[in-house]
């Protein structure tokens, strides 16, 4: 007697292999979608690396901004009116550019070539910050409350520049205005 295969739904027994085709075709496009997950993933975090970066290498050079304005308040402090005195603002990043017998002209802050000499900057303790203090001179500014009368103030002017670096090479500079009053010493 011969035995026949049993076929409940009287298929035909020959496959196409249509199945197979359509499996394969769904796994390459999951593994396609989970390659690029993995490489948006990857854009993600350098992103938000580069800009964790960035904000400290801000907070750094903001943090040793406010220092420098505290060097500037000394070297106000020391300057007072006589010209002779003048000769400590030279060297360690500071720079008498606009006083009473200017000693230099004004630096090139805003170059690399000028970041790449330490002997025109003070460097910050932390080895990765520096500032360059420029005296601009004495100036007599109206506050707005003399506006009225006209009289005038006797002030310092600083323009102070800073540079920060982080250790993954992201540098920020930021310059800065600074006016303190004589208090007398003018």
């Amino acid at each position: 007697m011969k035995h026949e295969p049993q076929n409940p739904r009287n298929l035909p027994f020959k496959q196409s292999g249509a199945l197979l085709f359509v499996t394969l075709v769904l796994l390459v496009i999951v593994a396609f979608l989970g390659v690029s997950a993995v490489e948006l993933s990857s854009t993600s975090l350098r992103l938000s690396s580069d800009s964790a970066q960035k904000t400290l290498s801000f907070q750094g050079a903001e943090s040793l901004r406010l220092a420098a304005f505290d060097v500037a308040d000394v070297m106000a402090a020391t300057l007072g009116s006589a010209p002779a005195s003048f000769a400590l603002v030279a060297g360690q990043g500071r720079y008498n550019v606009g006083g009473p017998a200017p000693t230099v002209v004004a630096p090139a802050v805003k170059t690399h070539g000028f970041w790449n000499n330490p002997a025109n900057y003070q460097l910050a303790p932390d080895g990765n910050s520096a500032y360059a203090i420029e005296y601009m001179g004495r100036k007599n500014l109206t506050p707005d409350a003399n506006r009225a009368t006209g009289d005038t103030v006797p002030v310092h002017v600083f323009r102070i520049t800073v540079r920060s670096t982080t250790n993954s090479g992201v540098e920020t500079t930021l310059q800065s205005t600074y006016v303190t009053n004589c208090a007398g010493a003018c």
